[in-house]
């Protein structure tokens, strides 16, 4: 069943709440008996979904429904520190929860150091914080990942979907999960500033007339009976298995996968680090998809608005299209081969 999209506003969390607090009702996270054994869990931390070299992704929720005073709003997200009692600490600001869940990326670590976490959150009428418990992580020491990071482990997030699908936490060529990364025409593996095609690899420039023929992946595009050779890219055709920083244990996902990541997750439309895009949401875990556009010609379009990702899948009806997302519509479209979408991979392992 596809899930309605719904629109994240940032902050505006609460008015009015009913029940009164006092310092004495004040329990961490996972811990009610922090203050009594009716303390609401209102921090709760989460998990760190990517890790790099010098930042994370964290996850956390917040339960606000049992905690009440004069104030319109709160703040929350994670507070961070190399030291386990948090002196010195920093803290990062989540701008807006999904359900109950929020996710934060932190910036400018240091390589190859431990760091602790925990959830917080702070109601400045009361000048008192809520805090959950501390977890931690170690962010690595530098290089590529693909078939450096043998487990993937730390680059793609388990949603918990039917197929056991493990997505890529962010885009082929991006370093960070809010970039839009590198742009592919659909069986190409290198970025290009002129997106047609007499650019395109596989284009037959030589049978081509009214409708483009092609080298690989050929076929027809009239009628109903269409011939084609090869429905699914082969590896050394796939972006995400040629790239440098990603690799063997990696492919463009089928358009099954896509199909699959739609209908079993909530999809909702917020921002991260300014940058607008989709997140998916299931068993309190999340992947976020930047709109990143699309390029045809030598100009992108459609940018914070559309989220169209390449599938390694051609369309059964007609070798000009490939299957792809059209996140905006919450659906699976196809788009000419010749275009340039980003790609976001799925973990295959060795």
């Amino acid at each position: 069943m596809k899930k309605k999209l719904t629109f994240v506003k940032v902050f505006s969390i609460l008015s009015c709440l009913a029940m009164s607090l006092t310092a004495s009702t004040c329990g961490s996270d996972d811990d009610p008996e922090g203050g009594n054994n009716t303390s609401p869990n209102v921090a709760v931390t989460g998990t760190a979904e990517d890790v790099g070299t010098d930042y994370a992704v964290i996850n956390g929720q917040v339960n606000l429904e049992g905690i009440s005073a004069n104030y319109s709003s709160v703040e929350f997200g994670v507070e961070y520190s190399m030291y386990d009692d948090f002196s010195p600490n920093k803290r990062e600001v989540a701008t807006s929860l999904v359900g109950r869940t929020f996710t934060v990326e932190i910036s400018g670590l240091s390589s190859n150091t431990k760091y602790y976490y925990r959830t917080y959150v702070h109601v400045p009428s009361l000048s008192y914080d809520y805090y959950g418990k501390t977890h931690d992580f170690t962010t690595s020491g530098g290089g590529g990942g693909g078939s450096n990071t043998p487990s993937g482990s730390g680059r793609y997030v388990d949603l918990g979907l039917t197929s056991g699908t493990l997505w890529a936490t962010m885009n082929v060529g991006a370093k960070k999960p809010e970039q839009y990364g590198n742009y592919y025409a659909w069986g190409e593996t290198k970025p290009k500033d002129n997106y047609t095609w007499s650019t395109y690899r596989w284009y037959d420039s030589v049978n081509s007339g009214y409708y483009p023929c092609f080298t690989k992946y050929t076929g027809y595009i009239g009628g109903n009976n269409v011939n084609i050779d090869k429905i699914t890219l082969d590896a050394n055709d796939d972006a995400a298995y040629a790239h440098p920083d990603w690799g063997e244990e990696w492919r463009m996902p089928t358009q099954a996968q896509l199909d699959e990541l739609i209908r079993e997750c909530e999809v909702s439309k917020e921002q991260r680090n300014g940058v607008w895009g989709y997140l998916f949401s299931r068993n309190n875990k999340s992947v976020f998809f930047p709109a990143a556009g699309y390029w045809n010609g030598a100009a992108v379009y459609s940018t914070e608005s559309y989220a169209n990702y390449w599938s390694r899948t051609l369309n059964d009806k007609s070798s000009s299209y490939a299957s792809a997302w059209s996140l905006s519509y919450d659906y699976l479209d196809s788009q000419y081969r010749s275009y340039g979408l980003p790609v976001r991979a799925v973990y295959v392992g060795k």
